[in-house]
């Protein structure tokens, strides 16, 4: 089983709780509506950053720049990403410099960065489709 391929059962999106509190009024969805344009606006930037960190060596601050950025992007519905983060994270306390763990991380980065942008793409489809369905 592929390292991306574990994580697919997991939704990519999952708007639910932005949908509860949307159900608050106008001025709660507008705030949804701002949070999620910063969110897809950075993109896989500070993914990108934990990814560098790690492969500068620095596991890590890597471990700690990607535990930031699953619990930020993780409670705005990115679940596939964060299973895939979360494993990422953990795998990145493994021994330095076994290849064999390198190798794994490696792998885990690859699923991780594949699930945020699926979950980026169904999020920035589902705010399109909200938009649209605002009076």
């Amino acid at each position: 089983m592929s390292a991306a391929s574990k994580f697919s059962s997991t939704p990519a999106f999952d708007p639910t709780q932005l949908l509860l509190l949307m159900q608050d009024g106008q001025e709660h969805t507008a705030m949804v509506f701002d949070l999620l344009d910063s969110i897809l606006r950075n993109g896989t930037a500070p993914f990108d950053a934990a990814r560098q960190s790690w492969q500068e060596g620095k596991a890590g601050n890597a471990a700690r720049q990607l535990h930031t950025v699953r619990g930020s992007l993780g409670s705005f519905g990115l679940r596939r990403f964060a299973a895939a983060a979360l494993a990422t994270e953990q795998a990145l306390g493994l021994q330095p410099g076994d290849t064999a763990a390198d190798d794994a991380i490696e792998t885990l980065f690859d699923a991780t960065a594949q699930a945020l942008q699926e979950g980026l793409a169904d999020m920035r489809t589902w705010l399109a489709a909200q938009r649209l369905s605002q009076p």
